[in-house]
């Protein structure tokens, strides 16, 4: 028998309300990693009746036959192995295969070659924990697990019975294949992102990982949170956006975990969305802005089980009732600055980047009857008055530094407010969409479309009948006019009559 010193250094706190929430797991390292911050206590490994070996001979799954501790025996087995039991063997051994299957290194197993798992009796107050035994001489980790013996209808879990096993297991054995790196304690953010990320990965139908999106004082309630700052569990969203985003099969959260081996978690996402062609700026500032299409527009998820997420708590609002100053201060990649404006009935407004520094990103969600989200630039971008009064919420982040984007209510004029996407590439997006209004005191004129390449020769030219004026309308650049273009930046001129709107753009062939 081991004895390992432990120290509980990350759970979710209960809540006032007679700890309403459940705890996801514990953390457990031997001093003296953190024993400045909290005393340690000794433990021993849990001691169980009985072992069962998993089908793939890779986990000992250790359990009671009586007692506290014991699951149901209920056994359909030709072994008399209880059902519980094999069953939570299973869920072991198909994380271990399909984390092996992204590129994961297994998890270090003690002397014998096989992962311990202990089930025990938390009652409500732990799904499981991760606990860190021993350092291997390579350096990691040797752990075990201590996961919930029957998740029972009557304990306080957001999800119960098999499937809260399941993603228990995909969890946890997560964290100890994670925990096969060197621990950083000041990052345990990363670990908790990639774990409940992973339970949906592992089991997409079971949605645990929703709950903690909404948690009381989780990241929905406070969005413009760094996300360094966080449990980690209630930005596992995050973790789908990327994967959607990067289009290659899960393996940009193994290309992080491989990266934080030589640097602190912030730095090794934002070199994984770096060597995929992004920055982690804007990929945080869109993730943040889509949320707020939560429930509302499909055409923005990221993830299949988005509209479960409940919408994000977007703070205090302003009446657009004159010019208004948004100035976000002290952001950093990871972390955006939100704020939300409450436009009049009937009243145009316009927005404008007026103060940002050379690396920043900033997005508009448009709230309400026809929810839209939009890329903001430090051209204007116009919007039309609706019926009814309508909330739009501004997102900036930058690289540092401080964004300033200002707000005026004021008449509709002509503006192309947004086309996507950008970049397009001709291997991996469809047409080019433009999005523009014409404003119902606008003269008729000729109404066309150009493209210029930087040398200043038209490379494209399309004509549109009539507008509906006064009204948001799109148009596109089909996929077949592209084929000649070379890779580069391009001018995009929108004009009607004697009115022009002007964007730049970025082709790839």
């Amino acid at each position: 028998m081991r004895t390992s010193f432990t120290i509980l250094i990350l759970i979710l706190l209960f809540t006032s309300q007679g700890m309403a929430q459940p705890v996801k797991c514990g953390w457990s390292i031997r001093p003296p990693d953190v024993q400045d911050r909290i005393a340690a206590v000794s433990l021993a490994r849990p001691v169980r009746d009985l072992t069962y070996i998993t089908p793939g001979s890779a986990f000992a799954v250790h359990y009671d036959t009586a007692g506290t501790h014991a699951p149901d025996l209920n056994s359909s087995q030709p072994d008399s192995a209880p059902d519980w039991v094999v069953e939570v063997g299973i869920a072991l051994d198909s994380a271990r295969s399909l984390l092996l299957a992204l590129g994961f290194n297994p998890a270090l197993p003690d002397d014998d070659g096989i992962f311990d798992v202990y089930l025990t009796n938390y009652g409500g107050g732990l799904y499981g924990e991760t606990f860190l035994s021993d350092q291997a001489p390579g350096g990691g980790w040797i752990t075990y697990i201590e996961m919930e013996n029957d998740f029972a209808l009557t304990e306080r879990y957001l999800t119960h019975g098999l499937d809260a096993a399941r993603v228990t297991c995909a969890h946890e054995y997560f964290h100890a294949v994670q925990l096969a790196h060197e621990f950083k304690a000041g990052d345990i953010f990363l670990y908790e992102l990639t774990s409940t990320w992973f339970e949906e990965v592992a089991y997409p139908e079971v949605n645990d990982w929703i709950g903690w999106f909404d948690e009381p004082g989780g990241f929905a309630h406070n969005p413009a949170t760094d996300m360094v700052r966080t449990d980690g569990y209630s930005i596992a969203a995050f973790g789908h956006y990327l994967t959607d985003w990067a289009l290659d099969t899960l393996n940009i959260m193994t290309s992080i975990w491989d990266l934080f081996r030589l640097t602190d978690a912030r730095d090794a996402i934002g070199q994984a969305v770096g060597l995929r062609g992004g920055d982690l700026t804007t990929v945080w500032t869109d993730f943040i802005g889509r949320l707020f299409m939560n429930q509302q527009a499909p055409q923005c998820y990221f993830h299949p089980d988005q509209d479960l997420l409940a919408e994000p708590d977007a703070g205090p609002v302003y009446e657009l009732l004159d010019e208004y100053r948004a100035s976000f201060v002290d952001l950093v990649p990871g972390k955006a600055g939100v704020q939300t404006l409450e436009v009049p009935a009937n009243q145009g407004f316009s927005l404008e980047v007026d103060f940002a520094p050379s690396r920043y990103a900033a997005r508009l969600a448009i709230l309400g009857e026809n929810p839209y989200f939009s890329p903001l630039g430090r051209d204007s971008w116009l919007g039309i008055g609706a019926e009814l009064p309508t909330r739009i919420v501004l997102i900036a982040g930058a690289d540092g530094d401080s964004v300033a984007i200002t707000a005026l209510p004021g008449p509709v004029r002509f503006a192309l407010n947004n086309f996507y996407p950008n970049p397009v590439s001709l291997s991996e997006h469809g047409d080019m969409t433009l999005e523009y209004i014409v404003p119902a005191n606008q003269p008729t004129g000729r109404h066309r479309l150009a493209v210029y390449d930087l040398l200043g020769r038209e490379i494209y030219r399309q004509s549109f009948p009539e507008p509906e004026y006064g009204q948001l309308q799109s148009v596109s650049i089909p996929t077949y006019a592209m084929k000649t273009w070379a890779s580069g930046i391009y001018i995009l001129r929108l004009s009607l009559g004697s009115a022009t709107a002007v964007r730049r753009f970025t082709f790839l062939k």
